[in-house]
């Protein structure tokens, strides 16, 4: 039997220091900063972060 997991319930990893959603690495960093640009309408760039050693969007 299959079980499919609900997306309403995913949780988003927010680090307390930067107060910004933290990624894992920085290859899915740059591909949520790409989505965002475009929307945003200017260039977006990420950066490690010391406090939770994941990856943060700038800009």
């Amino acid at each position: 039997m299959a079980t499919s997991k609900d997306p309403t319930e995913r949780t988003i990893n927010i680090c307390e220091a930067a107060g910004k959603q933290r990624y894992r690495n920085n290859a899915i960093a740059l591909k949520a900063a790409r989505r965002h640009s475009k929307a945003a309408g200017k260039r977006l760039g990420t950066y490690a972060c010391e406090h939770c050693k994941g990856w943060h969007i700038e800009g």
